[in-house]
């Protein structure tokens, strides 16, 4: 047998499958494997010699075993696979040459301690159980892949199959059935051992415990408005009722893989509950609480809890006119004829006909305007509706529209329509910053004013109104204070006053005290609305459609116009120094509007 071919072919030759993946060889003791392999080796060749009268075979099995110097001389030198690929190849060349041998009847088995069924040395099937099976680690280390040789099947059970495992440092449970089937199916390759993933902790839920469609965790909506999708978005509270409860977070549970090392896992976060007015937290630390007999809704990404007015039905001769201090909650329809008044907030969950709504705080509309024309709708803050049709609507903060605004008069700080048949049609619309929508005016040409910057003249006109004020305010002051100075002078002069000149005297000091009180008050607005009228002049005012502008919008800012000959698509108008400018859709964000009381 000629073995100094062997070095070649081993150093080039390498299984794809092993030079994908780690085989951990740094858990195989070579040294071992090749004193086995060389004292198995001598031992067979002595048995030979002394059994047979053919010397040239144990010469060349003897002969052989001086490659295994080489293989010592590799470590460290060559990837462990080579090492790994060289034994194999080795070993399976001596079983080669000894089958041949047999099978030309040169040799008997029965010499070197073999049998005719199973002609191989028994020293090759304990180097080939002492190696272990050919294994295949994930890159990630979580799974193991194995197979066994099928010229050596008869070395191998599935303790053997365990153990060559274990020894190679798998700690991952190996399956009982793949390595059934192993023995069964030799060569084949099977999944046989899997490392355990790390479980995540569940982070903390805020659960809403009255239907204020929370999915869970109070959520951030931009533009600080209240989600109009849902219905249900205002509910009555019992004092002491859960508003919030928490399922608290979760610790994490670690994985390993396959050799047993550990994989780090994240705990879960907990979610504070947020901030929420007339409302206590349980002693557990899991439930929000309500304070008080009245009622919850959210705005923006707030939730509320306040006492308020319910009103379960319509808005109609069973309830008549509604005027109130709290927040008014309705149910069904405001019908034409009848006012809602409140120094709070409006919610109109059916649809306001031709009726007046008045509200210092928000008014929100989910079931829309129809106002034939004749319905007012004023807030002193902001008003959110799901469409708004032949109405008027003013509203000193923000408008927001979740669909078509049609032949209506709308004015705001800023107005937009926004989700599904977001149009702005007919009508008159008047903004400080910003007017958008998707499409502005129609495709037959419907006559759409759009203005911005009526706050500049009006602010103005408020400051002139208000100096013109405070100018009578001190002509009277200095009359009245005249006229105190002169009962002071009769008093001196006289030594006293009659009982009327008393009273008028009396009457005076309380005048002029109001009249000090008003001047401050007045001085107090003029100097608001110096500063809104500055903030007025440096803003920068947009006309935005989302999809198109059609023949028949006019827009106005400040002084400039601009009137579409032809369909626009996507644009933003601004100002420059040119005049209206068209450029492409833009979004934008907004902050709260500061407030000027009048």
């Amino acid at each position: 047998m000629n073995y100094r071919f062997i070095e070649h072919i081993i150093l080039n030759r390498c299984w794809s499958h092993l030079e994908r993946n780690c085989l951990a060889e740094m858990d195989i003791n070579w040294e071992e494997i090749i004193t086995l392999i060389r004292e198995g080796g001598e031992k067979t060749a002595a048995a030979i010699e002394q059994n047979s009268d053919d010397k040239k075979i144990s010469g060349e099995l003897r002969g052989s075993l001086s490659f295994l110097d080489q293989v010592q001389e590799w470590e460290g030198k060559v990837p462990p696979e080579k090492i790994h690929n060289s034994i194999i190849s080795f070993i399976k060349k001596i079983e080669t040459d000894l089958k041949e041998a047999v099978k030309a009847k040169i040799l008997s088995p029965e010499v070197y301690g073999a049998s005719e069924k199973n002609p191989t040395p028994v020293f090759i099937g304990e180097t080939i159980t002492a190696i272990g099976p050919d294994i295949i680690i994930s890159t990630d280390k979580m799974k193991v892949h194995a197979s066994v040789d099928a010229e050596f099947m008869d070395f191998w059970d599935a303790a053997k199959i365990k153990a060559g495992l274990e020894r190679r440092g798998i700690t991952a449970p190996i399956s009982n059935v793949e390595i059934d089937k192993m023995l069964t199916e030799p060569g084949v390759v099977v999944k046989c051992a899997v490392g355990s993933k790390p479980v995540a902790g569940k982070d903390a839920i805020i659960e809403d415990c009255i239907g204020l469609d929370l999915d869970g965790i109070p959520s951030v909506i931009n533009r600080n408005k209240v989600d109009l999708k849902s219905l249900n978005w205002i509910h009555n509270v019992a004092q002491d009722q859960t508003i919030l409860s928490k399922k608290p977070a979760t610790p994490g549970v670690p994985g390993s893989d396959v050799f047993g090392e550990e994989i780090s896992c994240r705990d879960g976060v907990d979610i504070p509950f947020p901030s929420i007015a007339n409302t206590s937290i349980s002693e557990d630390g899991l439930n929000v609480l309500s304070m008080v007999d009245g009622c919850a809704y959210k705005v923006g990404d707030n939730i509320v809890v306040v006492p308020s007015l319910e009103i379960k039905d319509n808005v109609d001769y069973s309830t008549g006119h509604v005027n109130a201090e709290v927040t008014v909650n309705i149910s069904g329809d405001v019908l034409t004829g009848f006012n809602v008044q409140t120094s709070k907030d409006i919610h109109v969950k059916g649809t306001v006909e031709a009726s007046r709504l008045e509200a210092k705080g928000s008014i929100f509309l989910p079931g829309g305007v129809q106002g034939k024309s004749e319905a007012v709708i004023k807030s002193g803050k902001h008003i959110e509706a799901k469409f708004i049709n032949a109405a008027q609507v003013l509203a000193k903060g923000e408008i927001l529209v979740h669909g078509s605004i049609i032949q209506s008069k709308l004015r705001a700080w800023r107005i937009e329509a926004l989700e599904k048949d977001a149009d702005i049609i007919g009508g008159v619309i008047e903004s400080e910053e910003d007017v958008c929508a998707d499409t502005f005016g129609s495709e037959i040409g419907v006559k759409t004013v759009i203005k911005l910057g009526h706050d500049i003249p009006e602010t103005t006109n408020k400051i002139a109104k208000l100096e013109e004020q405070l100018k009578q305010l001190d002509i009277k002051n200095q009359e009245c204070s005249e006229k105190l100075t002169a009962l002071e002078r009769t008093k001196e002069e006289n030594g006293v006053l009659s009982s009327t000149q008393e009273k008028v005297k009396a009457k005076l000091i309380e005048n002029i005290a109001k009249l000090h009180e008003t001047l401050d008050t007045k001085k107090r607005q003029i100097e608001l609305f110096h500063e809104k009228l500055e903030r007025s002049q440096g803003m920068q005012r947009m006309v935005r459609a989302r999809k198109n502008m059609h023949p028949g919008v006019e827009v106005t800012i400040l002084d400039h116009s601009f009137a579409p000959k032809a369909p626009t698509g996507p644009l933003t108008l601004i100002v420059t120094s040119e005049g209206i400018e068209q450029v492409p859709f833009e979004e934008r964000t907004f902050e709260s509007e500061e407030e000027v009381d009048e």
